[in-house]
């Protein structure tokens, strides 16, 4: 299943930016489609999945221990809420870092696409680059820092293995 809505969302996306003539269609109007097309589908994605495994979910009887869902949800908000103060206040202190210093509002605009895999983000001008090392790990990291941190948080909440 996520297998065939993955190819239906390439499918649908060549369809928009290609047309028949093998010549990329850049209209305005045609651009705000393939943006909207560009972000929607991959994150419809995900929720179809989680959709589905949320309808099925009688079907499975494994069961958490008791508060393993609360503990994870508050450490991952934790670290969420960590690496974005991590970011905005590093944007500041590194605010000559940037090809224009960014502002307070600024960073918090841009802070949602930090979380975002780059490859949703390919049609979307960022409002400012980072020029200096720092100021690109900073911007370029902070999302992976989420996503391994979500990651050492879930296999942290795991139970261990009982004897076999």
């Amino acid at each position: 299943m996520h297998v065939f809505l993955v190819g239906l969302s390439d499918s649908l996306l060549w369809q928009v930016l290609v047309n028949h003539s093998s010549t990329v269609m850049v209209t305005t109007a045609l651009r705000h489609v393939r943006v909207v097309m560009a972000l929607a589908i991959p994150l419809l994605v995900p929720l179809l999945v989680l959709l589905l495994l949320w309808g099925t979910r009688r079907l499975f009887d494994v069961a958490a221990p008791c508060r393993t869902y609360r503990r994870i949800i508050v450490q991952a908000a934790g670290l969420v809420v960590g690496l974005s103060a991590l970011y905005v206040l590093g944007g500041l202190v590194l605010g000559a870092g940037f090809d224009g210093r960014p502002s307070l509002l600024a960073l918090l605009a841009d802070l949602p696409q930090r979380f975002v895999p780059p490859v949703y983000l390919w049609d979307i001008e960022p409002r400012f680059l980072p020029v200096s090392v720092p100021s690109t790990v900073l911007f370029e990291w902070v999302g992976g820092g989420v996503l391994g941190g979500a990651q050492l948080v879930g296999a942290a909440l795991l139970p261990a293995p009982g004897p076999a």
